[in-house]
């Protein structure tokens, strides 16, 4: 996992096996899987919206500290 997905990560959940990939990540948040926990604010958005915003954040991370 790199840096932006381990802040996606940190910025949306309290609790994720850290050795998980992201797109093993953004599975369990999608399927509820209990081996990730979402952040208190975020319990209520659905899975569906959560996996987007999280790789949102991962995108808008790169391409704001990736030099092109």
């Amino acid at each position: 996992m790199n840096a932006y997905e381990s802040f996606a990560c940190d910025f949306f959940l309290t609790e994720n096996d850290p050795a998980m990939t992201f797109d093993d990540i953004l599975e369990a948040v999608a399927t509820r899987d209990e081996s990730v926990t979402v952040w208190e604010q975020f319990e209520d958005t659905p899975p569906r919206d959560l996996v987007i915003q999280m790789r949102g954040m991962v995108i808008a991370l790169e391409n704001r500290f990736i030099v092109k």
